[in-house]
């Protein structure tokens, strides 16, 4: 089975020696591959001398599915890794475990188990408690009662597809301002393949996120499930999920006696919550309200 891992970029040098160090230690040796959206930090160099070809594009073309689209035409492989510029490998064995789950034969794409980093904030902590728990799990559109959205949970920051499965659904998306990773998992979901979540397949990934930023982001997640709505049709509303949420990062802050944080998550909750019901309604806003409470201003020039 010939392995790809690929990596997007732009202005990555603050980690790529930490994500380089953790990629050379792993006891699966992929085809080892990075897109560079024009980097001006030397990125570019440092990954290069660490033996990845590097395609470098125009920063004005990156997209989300686009440009991980551009990765199947580049090199040919049975199974894609994607990371992206700021996740960790936890440890040595974490490429060889996503992989692993592709000996079976109806998975057509798996997500690892992102950890917060040693220094997250308690919010950011939780977030990565409450979506990537010890458990692995194995999920087919048959399981959409029990999970609901969850059904078609995926993660672009540590991520692996199958290419025939793929190939099938049409690839990434063209254009899209985030959510290409759950876009292609509810499309393989629906065509009869199978998700599975590694728990194994480790990397440090979080954010701690300010509250306008966590409005920001969720603005981007209203467009996206606006634009695509077939999703929530299919695998249901986030509603009762974000309550599930709420309720669980309260308690999260209540066992780590972080009682001053709980004021702040609710103020958060509520940024998520106005932002997201703000980006369903985005065809209502001008171009330049959309661009200001836009994470990825670049999807809207």
């Amino acid at each position: 089975m010939n392995i790809a891992l690929i990596i997007p970029t732009y202005n990555a040098s603050s980690l790529a020696h930490q994500q380089l160090n953790s990629i050379q230690i792993q006891t699966l040796s992929p085809i080892k591959c990075v897109i560079d959206s024009s980097s001006q930090d030397g990125t570019v160099s440092i990954y290069q001398a660490a033996e990845f070809v590097v395609t470098v594009i125009p920063k004005a073309e990156f997209n989300h599915g686009k440009t991980r689209q551009l990765a199947l035409s580049l090199v040919d492989a049975d199974v894609y890794i994607y990371m992206t510029q700021d996740a960790i490998l936890a440890d040595e064995n974490a490429l060889k475990n996503i992989v692993t789950v592709f000996d079976n034969p109806s998975v057509g794409c798996a997500y690892g188990r992102q950890l917060p980093h040693q220094d997250a904030g308690i919010l950011g902590a939780h977030l990565r408690h409450f979506n990537y728990p010890a458990e692995s799990d194995l999920r087919s559109l048959q399981d959409v009662p029990r999970l609901g959205i969850k059904t078609c949970a995926n993660s672009n920051s540590f991520a692996a597809y199958r290419k025939s499965a793929l190939m099938q659904i049409g690839g990434f998306p063209e254009r899209v301002i985030l959510g290409e990773d759950v876009g292609v998992a509810a499309k393989m979901l629906i065509a009869g393949w199978k998700v599975a979540y590694c728990a194994e397949a480790k990397a440090f990934h979080s954010h701690d996120y300010t509250a306008l930023q966590d409005f920001r982001r969720y603005f981007d997640v209203g467009v996206f499930h606006q634009q695509e709505h077939w999703i929530l049709d299919t695998f249901t509303a986030p509603g009762k999920l974000g309550g599930q949420y709420v309720k669980s990062e309260l308690r999260w802050c209540i066992q780590h006696k972080a009682y001053g944080m709980i004021l702040v998550s609710f103020w958060h909750s509520g940024m998520k919550w106005l932002g997201y019901r703000l980006g369903r309604q985005y065809r209502c806003l001008p171009l330049w309200l959309r661009k200001r409470f836009s994470m990825h201003r670049f999807y809207w020039t």
